[in-house]
């Protein structure tokens, strides 16, 4: 603790001001999530599951469980230790993957203040936590993108570091190269704007300094080598595996604009109202002007090896995106290029005079009120994205569908949705035990205690959400269907009918 007392007295007068104002804006534009329901979607719900675990002593998940990579060891981690001390809930879980957020943002703006200047930390600052592109995911527990996020900034601050370290210089050198490492196996988007950092440090590193980040490199990436070969591999979709360049880059501008908008359920945009709509078209055009710009002064052999890092690693998730028309194409893929337009924009304003530098803050000001603005329309976000319904309705359903299979006694359920298993499973602290159709899943206990307790004749039902009860009635013909607002579940007691409707592996 008192290290980091000391850390934060060393940031500097305006730039500890500008942090606490920026962690106001953290909290202000967070606040409607807050305070309007949170439900996790079924990743989360994963990711739950596994703090728990961890903070009960039952395992100690170092991938997301069912993958050999989104190492979440920190963010399981983290939040294993809110639920030891204040109960596992879904507000613990989305409150420690915060936290780590702002720790990874303070290392952003620290960066800044180290490369740049503390009046460009400053702006960085403000910038960021007013960014609509992390409102969601500041909080989402998703496995690897805040631990990337948190692990890219800390490893970019402390190659500003080392250059000036007297002591200590080759635990910090090898740390980076572990850090490297890790990255990869968070969430290797972020390495395309780690990895140019590296080059910064010639002139100003030794060789032995290289030799000791090529030596934590090799020894993390032993380490992770063994540990992939550990883990579990249910599921390894390849997500970049389909290549088509013209349909990609005509996705690309509604790409970009949804990512920097934060609104958005995997590959599926959620309109969330005009605010949002407009903060996504504000926070993209600053993205195009300033890659613009950055390559104009490449041109003009004017741009700097730290504006030239940040345009690197703000344009080659989009430059990837644009070659790629994957069907599991996800807009958080984008992620990492909000964090790196931020340093670059600051930079910028540093750079700039007259009338550039007042042009420069009338954009940063818009897009900070842009961000304000939209702020509030994501209050009760769903989950899944669906249409009509809030985390808060979705949230309010659960529990009530949670309540009436415990009022019947049952402890085991069959679901017909694959995200549901996993939040009836967080949200009822594991009372109620699920699985879906596959027989393995990302945690084959789970699937095998479900047909156990069927085989054992302990009570168990089929589970789903109601717009599925149409195509499965066929099939519960024999069986009373019990409706419960978005849920419906009917008990079973015959195996027959679980494989009728598709689930495999039944003990």
């Amino acid at each position: 603790m008192g290290g980091a007392v000391d850390l934060f007295d060393r940031i500097g007068g305006r730039v500890r001001r500008t942090v606490l104002w920026a962690a106001a804006l953290v909290l202000l534009t967070r606040l409607p999530q807050l305070t309007s329901g949170m439900l996790p979607d079924g990743d989360e719900a994963v990711l739950g599951l596994m703090a728990r675990h961890l903070a009960q002593g039952k395992a100690l998940p170092l991938f997301f469980y069912g993958q050999n990579y989104g190492f979440s060891l920190l963010e399981a981690g983290t939040a294993a230790g809110l639920f030891a001390l204040f109960g596992s809930s879904t507000a613990v879980l989305k409150l420690a993957m915060l936290l780590l957020w702002c720790l990874g943002g303070l290392f952003l703006v620290l960066s800044v203040r180290d490369y740049v200047s503390r009046s460009a930390a400053a702006i960085a600052a403000l910038l960021l936590a007013s960014c609509p592109a992390w409102f969601l995911w500041s909080m989402k527990a998703r496995g690897g993108y805040i631990s990337a996020f948190l692990l890219c900034h800390l490893t970019i601050w402390l190659t500003a570091r080392l250059g000036g370290m007297p002591r200590g210089r080759g635990a910090v050198a090898a740390l980076i190269g572990g850090n490297l490492i890790l990255v990869y196996l968070c969430q290797p988007l972020w390495l395309a704007g780690l990895l140019p950092f590296l080059f910064l440090g010639l002139g100003r590193w030794t060789r032995r300094d290289y030799a000791w980040i090529g030596a934590g490199a090799l020894a993390a990436a032993v380490a992770g080598v063994w540990l992939k070969a550990r883990a579990g591999t249910y599921y390894d979709p390849g997500l970049f595996g389909y290549v088509d360049a013209g349909a990609g880059l005509a996705a690309l501008p509604e790409r970009v604009r949804t990512a920097f908008g934060g609104s958005y359920y995997l590959g599926r945009p959620v309109d969330s109202g005009w605010a949002v709509r407009a903060a996504g078209a504000v926070w993209a055009g600053l993205f195009v002007l300033a890659a613009a710009a950055a390559v104009w002064k490449i041109a003009r052999r004017r741009i700097s090896g730290f504006a030239l890092c940040c345009l690197i690693g703000m344009t080659a998730p989009v430059l990837l995106s644009a070659v790629s028309d994957s069907p599991l194409f996800g807009y958080r893929y984008l992620l990492p290029a909000p964090g790196f337009l931020v340093m670059l924009l600051a930079r910028e304003w540093a750079d700039a005079r007259g009338r550039r530098r007042s042009l420069l803050q009338a954009a940063g000001g818009l897009a900070v009120l842009s961000g304000l603005a939209a702020a509030p329309y994501f209050a009760g976000f769903p989950y899944d994205g669906g249409e009509g319904e809030t985390a808060l309705t979705q949230e309010a359903a659960l529990g009530r569908l949670i309540d009436e299979l415990e009022e019947r006694g049952i402890g085991h359920v069959y679901c017909l949705d694959p995200s549901l298993q996993w939040n009836l499973m967080f949200a009822s602290g594991e009372r109620i035990l699920a699985r879906w159709k596959e027989p393995e899943d990302r945690c084959p206990g789970y699937p095998r205690a479900v047909d156990r307790a069927l085989r054992a004749g302990r009570p168990a039902a089929i589970v789903g959400k109601r717009r599925q009860l149409a195509g499965v009635r066929e099939n519960l013909r024999e069986v009373a269907v019990c409706e419960t607002a978005a849920y419906f579940f009917a008990p079973v007691e015959r195996e027959a009918i679980v494989r009728a409707l598709g689930f495999r592996g039944c003990e």
